[in-house]
């Protein structure tokens, strides 16, 4: 297996734009005025899931670098206190931070001297691979699937319930 080749299709995962948005596109573009707005068929709201997948993916790297690291507990660590952000501005460091992290995770995919399928090095009986290997699916996918805000939003004629 060429595993360079491996690097570069897990980082186009990573990245996004091929059989998803990515996910810079996708928070970016995400209508932060619906930041706390849920519908019907939408249990969590925008921020709730951006929060969620950013401390979510924040555990995941840093668990897998850093030895000292102590994970949030579990489940309420994982997400948001609130449904709403504070303020915009916390939305936008929300998202610089999770998009921060994906370019980390980005690097040390493309890192040579990782061997993806060695152990990792804060868990010797977990796979490094295992740690990122799902976090293609897990982060674009979630925001799609759970909610195309990007695509409904704009359509509802109600703007204090969006339709997903």
């Amino acid at each position: 297996m060429d595993l360079d080749v491996l690097r570069e299709q897990l980082v186009a995962q990573l990245t996004g734009g091929q059989a998803y948005a990515g996910a810079e596109s996708i928070v970016r573009g995400f209508p932060t005025g619906f930041a706390g707005a849920t519908s019907g068929t939408m249990r969590h709201t925008g921020w709730e899931l951006l929060e969620h997948l950013r401390i979510a993916q924040e555990d995941i790297l840093r668990f897998t670098i850093d030895e000292t690291y102590e994970s949030p507990a579990w489940p309420d660590g994982y997400w948001p206190p609130t449904s709403e952000p504070p303020s915009g501005e916390a939305w936008l460091a929300s998202v610089d931070r999770l998009l921060a992290d994906l370019e980390s995770v980005k690097s040390l995919v493309r890192d040579s001297r990782i061997d993806l399928f060695g152990p990792s090095p804060t868990a010797p009986a977990r796979r490094f691979c295992a740690r990122f290997c799902s976090l293609p699916t897990t982060m674009p996918i979630t925001w799609v699937n759970s909610c195309s805000f990007s695509v409904h939003w704009s359509r509802s004629r109600d703007r204090s319930q969006v339709s997903c």
